[in-house]
């Protein structure tokens, strides 16, 4: 089984401008095979932080249908840049290195990366690294 948490931060007033993607996202993702569950929760204490849980059988095998709800993930995190929303979850689905218009910059977080993980164990890929 694989458990996958995460959050989101969003300005309070768009909230209710996420919701329609989140739904969008959710319904997709629950399509694949071995997806048990993926849910949002906006948190009680702290309204504008928004919960990510994920919970797995297995990584899904319809390649066709993961790349559906991989691509409505894709716009739910630039609706959240969009909106003020700060992303918290694991760096997988942020292009981190993709939008970074610093080569140097790059370059020595790419370094880090090598040092501190020269197999390429943790997160392989997430981040473009």
């Amino acid at each position: 089984m694989i458990i996958v948490m995460g959050t989101v931060r969003v300005p309070v007033e768009n909230i209710a401008a996420i919701r329609p993607m989140m739904a969008k996202v959710i319904a997709a993702t629950l399509k694949e095979d071995g997806c048990i569950q993926y849910a949002y929760g906006q948190d009680v204490l702290d309204p504008e932080l928004i919960h990510i849980a994920e919970k797995w059988r297995d990584i899904p095998a319809d390649e066709a249908r993961r790349a559906v709800a991989l691509g409505l993930r894709d716009e739910l995190r630039d609706l959240f840049d969009e909106l003020g929303g700060l992303h918290l979850q694991i760096g997988k689905y942020y292009p981190y290195r993709e939008i970074m218009n610093n080569e140097a910059l790059g370059e020595l977080v790419a370094g880090v990366k090598a040092v501190v993980d020269p197999e390429r164990l943790m997160n392989p890929g997430a981040l473009g690294l």
